[in-house]
């Protein structure tokens, strides 16, 4: 995939149709390949300046703003730790690998253990994140490729408006509508259907001579 998902039809083959045909398809295997290979490091990019750019532009306590609280958020949600933060956000309970490993038993193992992994999960805030700085990067990126909420944001916000076809509005007619004069004053039509169903307007079909013998004659032409 490049942002979506493509038909393959063996392992490296891409079939003909570069793409699937039905819109509902394309979607739920686009959630599913992102949701098995998880985020690129240029995905994890795009959203780091959606985030960066959005923060930039609010206003309020740096804590508060909307794009600093969904840093937060995610960060929490997939177990990680956000430096110079104690407290979480309001109505939000931190579910860390420290926490449920405790309970199992084994505790010093588990301290020790969940303490390591604990540093290896801390991350800088959003208002001091730097995308030159390889080190803070690689950290939220790791912690952040494979979280549903990231994904979901993700597909939402950038890949299926940027990328999916659709319209605002859809116009349809009937046969009878197009047909008729109540559209258009004059209409020329063309069927290859030996049929006399026509709208009254279009008046009687006028059927090319000598059709239906050149088609048996190639048909039946050994």
């Amino acid at each position: 995939r490049l942002k979506l998902a493509v038909p393959f039809i063996g392992k490296d083959v891409p079939s003909r149709s570069s793409e699937f045909a039905h819109p509902d398809v394309i979607i739920g295997l686009t959630v599913l390949a992102y949701r098995y290979s998880g985020l690129r490091f240029e995905d994890f990019s795009d959203i780091v300046d959606a985030l960066t750019s959005e923060f930039e532009a609010e206003i309020g306590p740096t804590r508060e703003r909307a794009a600093s609280r969904r840093h937060e958020m995610w960060v929490m949600e997939a177990g990680g730790k956000i430096r110079g933060i104690k407290t979480p956000l309001k109505g939000y309970v931190r579910r860390d690998a420290e926490q449920t490993e405790a309970e199992d038993g084994d505790a010093d193992d588990v301290h020790s253990d969940a303490k390591s992994e604990e540093e290896e999960a801390e991350v800088v805030q959003l208002k001091f994140l730097q995308k030159s700085n390889e080190e803070q990067m690689m950290k939220l990126f790791e912690l952040l490729k494979n979280s549903p909420h990231v994904i979901h944001w993700y597909l939402h916000n950038f890949i299926f408006p940027a990328y999916m076809r659709s319209q605002k509005a859809k116009i349809s007619s009937s046969g009878q509508a197009l047909g008729g004069d109540m559209l258009v004053g004059r209409r020329l039509g063309f069927s290859g259907t030996p049929s006399d169903l026509l709208p009254k307007e279009l008046g009687a079909c006028d059927y090319e001579t000598g059709d239906d013998g050149k088609m048996l004659s190639t048909v039946l032409d050994p």
